[in-house]
């Protein structure tokens, strides 16, 4: 109690002191500060103020600003701009010196662009040298009546070597006049290689040509035609080089197998006009091929028992059928019973749960192997890709974590033991020693059934492309999913079928033996819903590899397009299998018309 009642005692005395003070205070006037404008002198003398000192907006009477002085702009020239004007100067000098040739009484060069060697003990530095071998053979051509360049005329056809002081401009050599009548590359702009790699290429390519024909401009037409087709079909720099470094082995050798015969433009078969050559003056052309030359009729190369014999190096060893999948004969030497080597094991079914083989979702089948409840199958038809590091879908470009962009009516499952494969057969060696064993293009096309994927339709064309044998077959277990959009079959189209696979089997052993050729695209699917043990196959898969290697493969329609120059598999109704096999048949007769015209 006596503490509260100090503390408000305290209180009191500092409230009363306060009134004290604020009762005692008298307010005081300060007084007026009044400016003498009369004390400001004017001053005679002239101040200067350095550039770099601030002003005020409303500078004092007298004082002189100093002005800076202007800096003038950097006209350089750009690289391009310089070596055209120096073009320009070369020119201009040879026309001069081509039209009056100095006397010896002639008063020099007064300007000259080269500086005379230097003999010292300094380091030479020594200009490079472009189109070394040209200029050496331009060399040889002087005949020693001509006029020796004294040591104020600068030289066109050597490179005087300098020493350079440090600080001073390097001065190039003036180019030989040959050298500036050179044409450039064709469509500089529509290549994705460098114009000046081009152009390095392009004048080993005139080197060559100018050996080999007696105008320079059918050279220079040569040259511009090689260069040009050869960066046409390479889109890296890596490989542009590679192929220019060939063709100019090739117009080298070219020259080797001439003995010295110089060709003209009026030894090749059309004449073409070559643009950017100069105008007025003669055009060249030239032609692997002579005027006089026909075209070898090869037709007989791409029938019977010649046909054979040149595709026969095409077929797969028995290593290659191993390695893509195709049915071997088990090692149990069981009739009916086969293997696949190199497929990764696929785990059995247990009991009534299955995993869908395309949406991978698990649903249950009942004693028949339909499914026990009703449910849409929502999957991607095509694999994923991967673009800068994203996972995307081939068909629908969505990303890889999207739902699927097809639905089905039902979930599918397929299941293939691969070690222990029944009921295939085998085809049957022939009967004697014939020079053509038979060549036919095969194709299959499957739909879902309650075991997985069954046979449905096959056909079979010959060498000629016709379609000889094609029929549809009614599987041995109920139909799930026709698979319409890449069989290309329906319902309606399966009605009344009959025919059994057992009945296939049987007339494509009466087709075929163990020496006919059968061709076809991944034909290693189509063998196994045929159930067929066969040895003598031609892949296209395989024939025409895939850029990234095995186990990827290209698909069909992209060397149809590729290839022929056709659009394939581009229908809503599904594939067709007589136009599957027909392309087989015609990509092989392509790959040997390229293999006839390199022997």
């Amino acid at each position: 109690m006596e503490e509260e009642f100090d503390m408000e005692s305290d209180e009191d005395a500092i409230a009363l002191e306060c009134k004290k003070i604020f009762d005692e205070y008298v307010p005081v006037e300060k007084p007026k500060i009044i400016e003498d404008t009369n004390k400001i002198e004017d001053t005679n003398e002239e101040e200067t103020v350095v550039g770099k000192k601030r002003i005020s907006r409303a500078p004092e009477k007298g004082v002189k600003v100093a002005p800076k002085t202007p800096i003038k702009p950097d006209f350089k020239l750009s690289a391009a701009q310089a070596m055209a004007q120096r073009l320009a100067k070369v020119r201009d000098y040879h026309s001069a010196r081509n039209a009056s040739v100095p006397s010896d009484n002639e008063k020099p060069l007064s300007k000259s662009n080269f500086t005379p060697p230097t003999t010292g003990n300094s380091k030479i530095r020594i200009a490079h040298v472009p189109y070394a071998s040209t200029l050496l053979n331009a060399k040889k051509t002087i005949s020693p009546s001509q006029k020796v360049p004294t040591m104020n005329e600068p030289s066109t056809s050597t490179t005087i070597t300098q020493t350079v002081k440090k600080g001073a401009q390097r001065v190039a050599h003036v180019p030989n006049e040959k050298f500036i009548d050179r044409p450039g590359v064709l469509e500089p702009l529509g290549s994705k290689i460098p114009a000046n790699i081009r152009s390095t290429y392009l004048n080993m390519m005139i080197d060559e040509c100018l050996k080999l024909y007696l105008s320079a401009h059918d050279a220079y037409a040569r040259a511009q035609h090689e260069e040009l087709s050869t960066s046409k079909k390479c889109s890296t720099v890596q490989i542009y080089k590679n192929s220019a470094v060939l063709a100019v082995s090739r117009l080298r050798k070219e020259f080797q197998e001439s003995k010295g015969v110089k060709k003209s433009g009026s030894d090749c078969v059309t004449l073409q006009k070559v643009p950017g050559m100069t105008p007025g003056k003669q055009m060249g052309s030239w032609s692997i091929e002579g005027k006089n030359r026909k075209n070898a009729d090869n037709s007989h190369e791409f029938v019977g028992a010649k046909l054979y014999s040149n595709i026969k190096k095409w077929i797969l060893s028995e290593e290659q059928l191993k390695q893509n999948g195709f049915p071997r004969p088990h090692e149990s030497g069981q009739k009916g019973r086969a293997i696949i080597y190199g497929q990764n094991k696929q785990k059995p079914p247990k009991g009534l749960f299955r995993t869908c083989c395309r949406c991978k979702k698990d649903y249950m089948v009942d004693k028949f192997g339909f499914a026990a409840v009703k449910e849409e199958c929502i999957y991607h038809p095509n694999n994923k890709y991967r673009i800068r590091g994203e996972a995307r879908y081939q068909c629908c470009s969505q990303d890889g974590t999207s739902d699927g962009c097809c639905i089905a009516p039902s979930h599918v499952y397929e299941y293939v033991d691969f070690e222990n494969l029944k009921g295939f057969v085998k085809t049957l060696p022939p009967e004697k020693d014939m020079d053509d064993y038979g060549i036919y293009a095969l194709d299959c096309e499957m739909c879902y059934t309650t075991h997985g994927l069954d046979l449905t339709r096959v056909t079979v064309i010959n060498s000629s492309c016709k379609v000889i044998y094609e029929t549809l077959i009614r599987p041995l277990h109920p139909i799930i999913d026709y698979n319409t959009r890449y069989s290309g079959i329906t319902e309606e189209q399966m009605q009344g079928i009959t025919t059994t696979l057992l009945d296939v089997q049987a007339t494509l052993l009466t087709m075929f033996n163990s020496n006919t050729i059968l061709i076809g695209h991944s034909l290693e699917s189509d063998f196994k819903v045929l159930k067929l043990i066969h040895d003598t196959v031609i892949d296209t898969s395989v024939l025409f590899p895939h850029k990234m290697g095995p186990p990827y493969k290209r698909a069909l329609r992209n060397l149809s397009s590729e290839y022929l120059k056709k659009i394939i598999q581009n229908s809503v109704d599904g594939h067709d299998s007589a136009e599957d096999a027909t392309v087989c048949m015609e990509l092989i007769h392509y790959k040997l018309r390229e293999d006839l015209k390199t022997r």
